[in-house]
């Protein structure tokens, strides 16, 4: 990484995305760049490769518990049902998925 690189990366820690990482996340993950961006910076803002491969382990985990693209609906509505409150990163309101679990009762209730 070049001292530029590294002097913005200590200065800004956190802030700092690479952006051939959001390329390579975004190819598997259809989730908006800004969601992307930001879970980069906070896990692999460093030029460490095995630090980069643990970040990206934790913003794949991250996605994949916590974002749910419009073709789920079924898996977040057994997920609330199953757990009976989780937090999900959707396009729709919130409160949607809530109401539909709500409509089925408590989880365990039967």
């Amino acid at each position: 990484m070049p001292e530029l690189d590294r002097k913005a990366a200590s200065v800004f820690a956190g802030k700092v995305v690479r952006k051939d990482l959001v390329r390579k996340v975004k190819v598997g993950a259809n989730v908006p760049v800004f969601v992307l961006e930001y879970l980069l910076g906070k896990y692999c803002a460093t030029d460490d490769p095995v630090a980069i491969d643990a970040g990206l382990k934790v913003v794949n985990n991250t996605l994949a518990s916590n974002f749910v693209r419009p073709d789920e609906a079924n898996k977040a509505q057994s997920m609330l049902k199953d757990k009976g409150k989780h937090t999900f990163n959707v396009s729709v309101p919130p409160h949607r998925a809530s109401v539909a679990a709500r409509a089925d009762g408590p989880a365990g209730s039967r």
